[in-house]
């Protein structure tokens, strides 16, 4: 279990020092931040009662994020997250998409979002420095795939000094594929990158043992590598937060009485040295989240706080569930979580289908206002939305 003592937010770090200093960080950038995508801050139209602000002009992108058939663009982005500070009013990023093996690198300013250097994180086969015990499946319903797509479902980027050194983390989904039940191994991994005061991203680390936590997790465990297709609940990831020492995975599935589920786990268990027979991973807490039926996370964003933003969807295909961003408070002993839905995200079709809204990150905050960049899974390069989302105290 969690060392946090009773009654205190479990994003609440157990060493001090990375996340104050993140705090410091975002503290004396978010001036500088608050012209990051667009100068002025206008509605592109009526809104609908409970939905969010969208700021306009919207952002653009100025190159090609690849995706697997190139040169067209990616159609499939699933995770972003942001280095707080960056250069001035520029923020170094990084995004994925889940049909890759790569991530690549962006960065946001003055309107426009720039796709630049992609960063290999898996190759052909396993990697032999892998952390932890690569999980053996029985329990996916189709065969057994070969070792393909890193399949990334999220990023988030979880600061260790005052100069914006740190990690960027990409997980996988650690389920089985959606269309044909594969258990595939290349999507069972979490990767994370050291990146310096200037976004430089270092070399890549890979760890299993996320699978491990996740399999011996309470509550959801038994869900872990079943069938993902409609009304059947086989676990699946879609998005991470950094709360301190503390990884926070958000489960697209299950969705269980109106619930979704967060699971903390400790970063220095996933990746302590040590490859085949290494310790278990034993720290790891369930967190209910009351978003409503058939309903799951698709992604989730830090506040410096302690608060976290959740996109919330539906948690298989259910057109009757709309996107929407929460206010999430987690704390522990008893492992409770406080919800406050903060607005829907405006439904975009194109053909008669229905974008998905998959991946989330903060550009800037000011006091109890925030601006939310939004991507979308199926038209290219994301369809980058930024919303205005005032925060309640």
């Amino acid at each position: 279990m969690c060392s946090i003592p009773e009654g205190e937010d479990i994003i609440k770090p157990a060493s001090q020092v990375a996340f104050r200093a993140h705090q410091v960080l975002l503290a004396a950038t978010a001036l500088s931040l608050i012209s990051v995508l667009t100068p002025a801050a206008a509605r592109d139209g009526p809104r609908a009662a409970g939905e969010l602000e969208e700021v306009t002009p919207r952002p653009t992108v100025q190159g090609i994020f690849a995706g697997t058939k190139p040169p067209k663009p990616a159609t499939d982005l699933s995770g972003i997250a942001c280095r707080p500070g960056g250069h001035g009013a520029t923020l170094d990023c990084l995004v994925v998409n889940d049909e890759g093996k790569a991530a690549q690198r962006v960065s946001i300013g003055d309107g426009i979002l720039r796709p630049g250097q992609i960063i290999p994180l898996i190759g052909d086969a396993p990697s032999e420095t892998a952390f932890g015990r690569s999980p053996t499946v029985d329990t996916c319903p189709g065969v057994k795939g070969k070792f393909k797509e890193f399949d990334g479902e999220a990023v988030t980027f979880g600061a260790t000094s005052p100069s914006g050194d740190g990690f960027f983390y990409v997980v996988g989904s650690h389920g089985c594929s959606r269309k044909e039940g594969e258990f595939r191994l290349s999507s069972f991994l979490l990767a994370r990158l050291r990146a310096d005061g200037s976004g430089n991203p270092g070399p890549v680390e890979l760890t299993w043992r996320l699978s491990a936590a996740l399999r011996n997790a309470p509550s959801i465990g038994k869900y872990f590598a079943r069938s993902l297709k409609q009304n059947e609940q086989g676990l699946n990831i879609e998005g991470i937060a950094v709360g301190g020492d503390r990884l926070l995975v958000g489960l697209r599935a299950p969705s269980l009485h109106g619930n979704a589920f967060i699971v903390s786990v400790s970063i220095a268990e996933l990746f302590a040295p040590g490859l085949t027979g290494s310790p278990t991973v034993r720290d790891q807490d369930v967190f209910s989240i009351p978003l409503g039926k058939d309903v799951g996370i698709r992604d989730l964003a830090a506040l410096p706080d302690g608060r976290l933003l959740v996109l919330s969807g539906p948690a298989h295909e259910q057109s009757e569930v709309p996107y929407a961003v929460n206010l999430v408070q987690l704390k522990q002993r008893p492992a409770i979580s406080t919800v406050r839905s903060l607005g829907r995200i405006p439904d975009i079709f194109h053909a008669g289908d229905r974008f998905k809204a998959e991946a989330i990150t903060i550009i800037s905050k000011d006091r109890n206002a925030l601006r939310l960049l939004v991507l979308f899974d199926g038209p290219e390069n994301g369809d980058p939305r930024e919303y205005r989302i005032r925060l309640p105290d």
